[in-house]
């Protein structure tokens, strides 16, 4: 197999090493930077906090200084209203018109006098306790204006028992102009439960809530922070003013309120944007992951296709990579120069191997062609009768079937055939196997005791009867006084479980390591090729085969996996 052939489409092949390279990517590259922006998500929601804290502080003042400077502008527009002289006959229309005028050239919601107890202007307006609730000069106070009592910002300008008042409401509009001016929120909350800029719907935790605020506002008399101020269901940063008229008795409260959707931390989780991200990450890990690990992986696959192909005894073709400059590279030379190490031991063991088995089948042949060849010289004696001849014939014949014998089995060993694997039953073998050699067993007096489970998969089938018959077949010559053979066959996941025990004369251990060896036997009449076969057969079926032997038997034990 040519580990070149795997480089088209490696970077596509799904691999577990390419896996956990991407799981560790993930794991070393997504978790940090999910950390990190979890840091910064809490980093840049804490300032964005504080800058909602700042900005809310920063309307608070603008709206201390704005109503300052607003109270003295209508205190100028009182001082004009005071100077007017038609303003003062309260009764009549031009009085009325002339208010009207004044209140809308200067942007004040009524315009007045007042004259003891009496005040007249473009509106009914009475003040709650007549001439003694107006402010010296500026102040908020509580207005009567067409039968509703409503907070107002009002100017007072004295001159004797004339007072010139000018005010605005601290009503809707004043809220709008206050939100334009500060780009926040603005509301006023009263003693009593009215209010203007806050939203109608509140439950009744929240409306305790801010009675609650209410009162420690009014009790206290400084600005407090709640940063977690709920109505209508909406969270808020809000601050809370004192409201207190010019007699400095609270009235109220101002607040002003920024919605936490202007968080970062709101606006990632309520928008879906870390979701997004985070999203995004991930695709973006696991295509940089899975870039990376095929750089990675390509190169490791390439290498371990040659390893397997070194691990399978070809060492015929060269290890890729080896011109990498990095430690794949310094591999890939380190195993390439152990390929001609083994390619080069390999040809040294084949000579090696050569050599013995021409050693072995020639001492093999030796001997029955000397026989033959004694035979052949006694056959030419004028001094042997008819029946020595016959004799030595028979004996020719053996031989030479012993010849035949010895080459077919060095054949089947020298050169052995692939397996032709068909679905058959191993169990219906081994008792046919038995069965045919059950007239030997009796005239030794050894008998089979068969302990057999089903066992179906794909063999050889007379590959696997060669196997049986030189096992049990060795089994009995190791039994001259007779006994039993025991044959176990079992099946597990692992595969087919073949036993053959004997109660013969055993092998001794020195000879034990060598017993697969071709042309090696104890035997005087055996050729040394039988387990050999046996060896090379059940290898061949990706199986393979363990002996153990002392003075009680032997016991040979084979494992066949069933695919």
């Amino acid at each position: 197999m040519n580990p070149n052939n795997n480089r088209r489409g490696s970077a596509f092949k799904v691999s577990g090493l390419r896996i956990k390279l991407i799981l560790a990517f993930l794991m070393v590259g997504l978790l940090p930077l999910l950390g990190a922006m979890w840091v910064a998500t809490e980093t840049v929601s804490d300032m964005l906090e504080r800058n909602m804290v700042s900005k809310l502080n920063q309307a608070m003042a603008r709206t201390e200084r704005y109503m300052r400077r607003e109270g003295e502008r209508l205190s100028m527009v009182a001082y004009v209203a005071l100077n007017d002289p038609s303003l003062r006959d309260f009764h009549s229309q031009v009085s009325r018109q002339e208010a009207l005028r004044i209140r809308k050239s200067y942007g004040t919601d009524f315009v007045c006098l007042s004259h003891g107890a009496h005040v007249k202007g473009d509106i009914d307006v009475v003040f709650t306790r007549g001439k003694g609730t107006l402010p010296p000069s500026v102040g908020i106070t509580t207005v009567i204006a067409r039968g509703k009592p409503l907070p107002a910002l009002v100017g007072v300008y004295r001159k004797g028992e004339w007072a010139g008042v000018a005010g605005k409401f601290l009503s809707v509009a004043f809220l709008e102009d206050m939100e334009e001016l500060t780009g926040v929120e603005v509301g006023v909350y009263l003693r009593g439960g009215k209010r203007w800029g806050i939203p109608p719907n509140l439950s009744r935790a929240e409306q305790k809530r801010l009675e609650d605020w209410l009162k420690k506002v009014t009790r206290k008399g400084v600005p407090l922070y709640d940063e977690e101020m709920v109505m209508g269901g909406q969270e808020y940063k809000t601050i809370f003013f004192p409201l207190r008229d010019w007699e400095r008795k609270p009235i109220g409260m101002l607040m002003f309120s920024l919605s936490d959707k202007q968080t970062f931390e709101s606006l990632m989780v309520g928008n879906r944007y870390f979701a997004i991200i985070m999203g995004l990450g991930v695709l973006l890990s696991i295509v940089l992951g899975w870039w990376i690990a095929g750089r990675i992986c390509e190169p490791v696959q390439r290498f371990a296709a040659s390893a397997d192909n070194i691990a399978q005894g070809d060492y015929s073709l060269e290890v890729p990579l080896t011109q990498r400059k990095d430690e794949i590279g310094n591999l890939a030379r380190a195993f390439e120069r152990m390929r001609k190490g083994l390619k080069e031991a390999q040809r040294r063991e084949k000579l090696a191997s050569l050599g013995e088995l021409s050693a072995g089948l020639a001492h093999e042949i030796r001997n029955p062609l000397g026989i033959i060849k004694n035979a052949a010289e006694g056959l030419t004696s004028k001094e042997r009768n008819q029946e020595e001849k016959n004799l030595l014939l028979d004996i020719i014949i053996q031989e030479s079937k012993r010849l035949n014998k010895l080459v077919t089995d060095f054949l089947d060993f020298a050169r052995p055939r692939p397996p032709e694997k068909v679905e058959a039953s191993l169990k219906e073998l081994v008792e046919e196997v038995a069965f045919s050699l059950e007239g030997e067993a009796k005239e030794r007096g050894v008998s089979f005791i068969l302990s057999l489970e089903e066992a179906v998969f794909p063999f050889d089938r007379d590959q696997m009867r060669q196997v049986l018959l030189n096992l049990l077949f060795n089994a009995l010559e190791a039994m001259p006084w007779g006994g039993e053979i025991n044959i176990n066959l079992s099946k597990g996941r692992e595969g087919a479980h073949l036993k053959i025990e004997d109660r013969g004369t055993g092998i001794s251990q020195e000879h034990l390591d060598r017993i697969f060896d071709p042309f090696f036997t104890t035997k005087e009449k055996g050729t040394g090729l039988g387990l050999a076969l046996v060896y090379t057969i059940v290898e061949a079926h990706g199986g393979s085969i363990h002996v153990e032997s002392g003075q009680g038997g032997t016991r040979f034990e084979v494992r066949l996996p069933l695919a």
